[in-house]
């Protein structure tokens, strides 16, 4: 089943949610009831979704004021789903200790991470003296895809709208993505952003010189972006073009691969597209992000971590290696194991 994933739909953004008082948890709980429901979610699926957000939502208030929650939603035909992201610096737990049933984190309705594993159709953390990020995430069907992915993408701290975007398309043998990065940051940036997804939805099959041709094109009545595009089958083939600083990595357990792409702005001046092959025989995962992100990231510091869920992973690095000072997007894409 064809599953087409777009920064560009409704509540497409994450929406970040600081957690350093109790009355934040209900906060961010009313939010998500009133998102679930608006993408139809029963009853049933709301209550899972509310004891998720009071149970990560109180632990951060409680042991790592601070932190943060992040919410996420994909609603197109073929999927919906909400996710929550835990996100803080520390000071870390005993995964084992916090598992076990019983365990709470204080005044909270639930019964620990054990029960918002259990509320939860995929959970996954890790944990160190670093800090914590924990996904849990529910789908209104049981429809899935062959990958995994995970997604942060928020605006810089000045701004209400992100100048960033991205589309993913994926089906039981393939992966396209898209990621799009509009020129600065602020309304003019975002309006950049969402044309490049917007056309990338109508012409998604089409060959990717052709699209990344019509995109440029497309962004020249904007201030234009960084542009990356990218397709993955079961061949075991990479193909990929793009313009611009958005950096994209096939990272592997222990090695790594840049997929290079060439100078320019879309809308503003590109040269004639390359079309580019990089063999990947889907061993660990696919990255994309924005210059918002360091390049410098690794998981060396992180043992362990490139088996985590793609959501929790793409946490982990826009906390660590986040610049702050520029919209930040980074996708992250595995093979469903």
């Amino acid at each position: 089943m064809l599953q087409q994933l777009s920064g560009s739909n409704l509540k497409r953004h994450s929406h970040n949610f600081s957690m350093t008082d109790p009355s934040q948890v209900g906060e961010v709980r009313r939010f998500v009831q009133k998102l679930s429901k608006d993408f139809d979610f029963n009853e049933v699926e709301v209550g899972r979704l509310s004891i998720i957000v009071n149970e990560l939502g109180n632990n951060l208030v409680k042991y790592a004021p601070g932190g943060r929650l992040l919410v996420r939603a994909f609603d197109n035909q073929d999927l919906k789903q909400v996710e929550i992201l835990s996100i803080d610096t520390g000071p870390g737990m005993d995964v084992d200790v916090v598992m076990t049933d019983g365990y709470t984190t204080g005044q909270t309705p639930g019964t620990g991470l054990g029960s918002v594993k259990r509320q939860a159709d995929y959970f996954d953390l890790y944990s160190t003296t670093k800090g914590t990020v924990i996904v849990a995430g529910i789908f209104k069907d049981s429809s899935k895809s062959s990958f995994n992915f995970g997604v942060v993408n928020l605006p810089v701290a000045s701004e209400s709208v992100c100048g960033d975007d991205y589309y993913l398309n994926m089906d039981k043998d393939s992966v396209t993505a898209l990621v799009v990065d509009g020129l600065g940051h602020g309304i003019l940036a975002s309006q950049a952003a969402n044309e490049a997804t917007a056309l990338f939805s109508e012409i998604q099959n089409e060959p990717l010189d052709f699209i990344l041709n019509r995109i440029h094109g497309k962004l020249k009545s904007t201030r234009g972006g960084a542009v990356f595009l990218l397709r993955w089958s079961e061949a075991g083939v990479v193909t990929f073009t793009g313009v611009g600083n958005i950096r994209t990595v096939i990272q592997k357990p222990i090695e790594n691969k840049t997929l290079i792409s060439q100078n320019g702005t879309a809308g503003v001046q590109i040269r004639t597209p390359k079309v580019l092959s990089e063999k990947w025989d889907g061993e660990g995962l696919l990255i994309l992000h924005t210059d918002g992100i360091n390049n410098r990231w690794d998981f060396s510091a992180h043992p362990g971590l490139i088996y985590r869920h793609p959501a929790v992973i793409a946490g982990i690095i826009s906390r660590d290696f986040c610049r702050g000072t520029d919209d930040a997007t980074v996708v992250v894409i595995g093979r469903n194991k």
